[in-house]
């Protein structure tokens, strides 16, 4: 359904829709750095391999990818940013929805030109352009493969996290503590804007950190509900919920049958490039997501021991996740404090799947904890 006309997680009106055909295109200014490059690549290849949507480089054979200590697999965990405070989308957004629908045109030519420069930016969808190219920046201190798919999924049709129609169920956004960006503060409506039924992602990649446009980072502007999630904001990593609604929001779930996403337990869904395969949430493995303990039993942890020195928003050089809510779709709370040492967590049901990541390699990245198993009646 790419380039069809409906509701979705990306701001909707007459300038800007979805890729037609599934295919996006991308070329790189002179102006971008060689490792800007190779992060845009790998952030290419990722949405690439895990949808049905084809990110091709104009000319390119994707060979020139830098080696370095920044690995694909660290964003996606097993299946597998944006850090906040980007500088803004191009163009002006309008709070008007167009009742036109799509023209059935040649876009043969539509594509994307990645620049270098000065911030992060894109545009949310495809511009309802024919035959145009439409930009992306990558300035310095964008150069991540976690920035490059943040923006990427932006041209793609994502909007920010904090942006959903519902967020303030889940979030509270501080505007005296907004020095700038504030519009990628303000919420759309759930007229243009669609979540595909999934729930509110603290760990998405297209949400922002709790410092976000305070001015030097300094004050917070988003604080979670579930106060737990404060380090989650503003990570590097797609989540799987990114990725599901990605899949969801081009139908690339339904290239697959009903009963090959129903074998799938555990929130996966059956991948849209080979339909006997699984893609499951982080913490879960098998064919069809379905290694976990028994039921009837609850597990608690304590985080007796965490890495130094890699303390940051959004945890974004590495640190422990644990996933003890009900919906294992949903990123867990993640820590990477020492603050965070002596947490205990209790999971909701039987299975409490614990998960380290480190963005870069460190010779101490030592993770300890102390768990017990708990019939449910017991306390």
């Amino acid at each position: 359904m790419g380039g069809s006309r409906f509701k979705r997680q990306a701001y909707e009106d007459e300038m800007f829709t979805t890729w037609k055909n599934l295919k996006v295109l991308y070329e790189f200014d002179e102006s971008l750095s060689k490792r800007a490059k190779s992060a845009f690549r790998k952030a290419a290849r990722l949405w690439t391999n895990f949808t049905c949507i084809n990110i091709t480089e104009i000319g390119g054979d994707d060979g020139d990818v830098e080696e370095d200590e920044e690995g694909e697999q660290f964003y996606f965990y097993e299946y597998g940013n944006g850090v906040g405070g980007y500088e803004g989308n191009y163009g002006e957004e309008s709070d008007e929805d167009s009742d036109d629908e799509d023209e059935d045109v040649d876009d043969e030519y539509s594509s994307i030109k990645v620049h270098g420069g000065y911030g992060c930016r894109s545009y949310d969808g495809k511009l309802r352009l024919t035959n145009w190219q439409q930009n992306i920046t990558l300035g310095r201190k964008c150069e991540t493969i976690g920035t490059a798919a943040h923006e990427l999924a932006h041209a793609l049709g994502f909007v920010h996290t904090q942006q959903r129609h519902d967020r303030d169920k889940y979030i509270t956004v501080i505007f005296e503590n907004i020095d700038v960006h504030r519009s990628q503060f303000e919420t759309k409506s759930d007229k243009n804007n669609d979540n595909y039924g999934l729930p509110y992602d603290y760990g998405s990649v297209m949400h922002y950190g709790m410092t976000a446009g305070s001015a030097n980072r300094t004050k917070p502007t988003l604080v979670p509900k579930d106060g737990l999630y404060n380090q989650t904001l503003g990570s590097l990593l797609i989540s799987f919920y990114d990725l599901l609604m990605m899949n969801k929001h081009y139908n690339c779930t339904g290239f697959c049958k009903k009963e090959d996403h129903d074998k799938c337990k555990n929130h996966g869904f059956a991948h849209p490039r080979n339909c006997s395969q699984c893609l499951c949430p982080s913490g879960y493995g098998g064919d069809f997501c379905d290694r976990r303990a028994p039921n009837g039993l609850h597990v608690e942890v304590r985080l007796t021991k965490l890495p130094a020195n890699v303390s940051k928003e959004g945890c974004i050089y590495g640190g422990v996740e644990v996933k003890a809510l009900a919906d294992q779709g949903l990123t867990g709370y993640r820590f990477c404090s020492e603050g965070d040492v002596n947490t205990t967590l209790i999971s909701n049901t039987s299975t409490l799947p614990v998960l380290t990541y480190m963005r870069r390699r460190r010779n101490d990245t030592a993770v300890e904890l102390e768990y017990r198993i708990a019939n449910e009646n017991s306390e």
